[in-house]
């Protein structure tokens, strides 16, 4: 009696295990929502949208990259699309929201803040990300370091830097943008190198 009960047992765990693993589709990566956003603005961990700038150990790490033979300053950004592997290619407008930056700096809650002054910086007017990839790089662009050390010297300089109006795809409303916060006195501490 003993013995049937063991072997009753023994199947009925092998038709669950069986029925349990063969409902797992492996090849399926059909989940989430596809909504495009900044990944520069989860930085914080979802804190806030700030993006410090330098960041990083050393010039493997950093998150720009300071040009001794141009004087320019490159800061890394990028857009993504999350969810399903993306198949579909699209493009973003970059811009920038000068009243959100000042309303950083009107609340005071960045010390020394300023807004980036509109001649020293260049940001792309569109960003495409390619079909059956899910991401792409921009940069903000410091034009000359040395001007960004004169005219803003022992500040942050603020800047907000949005992504809008896609041709594929939706916005994340929260995570589209992102505020670049440059501190000038610690970025221009580091020394520049040419980048190959």
């Amino acid at each position: 009696m003993k013995r049937n009960t063991i072997g009753v047992t023994s199947f009925v765990t092998m038709a669950f295990l069986f029925v349990l693993l063969s409902g797992c589709d492996k090849k399926s990566t059909n989940y989430g929502l596809n909504v495009i956003y900044m990944p520069a603005s989860a930085v914080s961990g979802g804190l806030n949208l700030n993006y410090t700038v330098p960041a990083g150990l050393d010039s493997a790490t950093y998150n720009f990259t300071k040009d001794s033979i141009t004087n320019k300053v490159t800061i890394s950004l990028g857009v993504l699309v999350s969810g399903q592997q993306a198949s579909h290619g699209f493009t973003v407008n970059v811009s920038v929201n000068k009243d959100t930056t000042n309303q950083i700096i009107a609340a005071g809650s960045i010390a020394n803040a300023m807004l980036l002054p509109d001649n020293l910086y260049t940001l792309p007017a569109s960003v495409t990300v390619p079909a059956n990839t899910n991401q792409a790089s921009f940069a903000l662009q410091i034009n000359d370091y040395n001007a960004l050390k004169t005219a803003c010297k022992g500040k942050m300089a603020l800047l907000t830097v949005v992504v809008s109006n896609p041709t594929f795809y939706n916005l994340n409303n929260l995570t589209n943008k992102t505020v670049v916060i440059i501190d000038v006195n610690k970025l221009t501490a580091i020394r520049p190198y040419h980048p190959f």
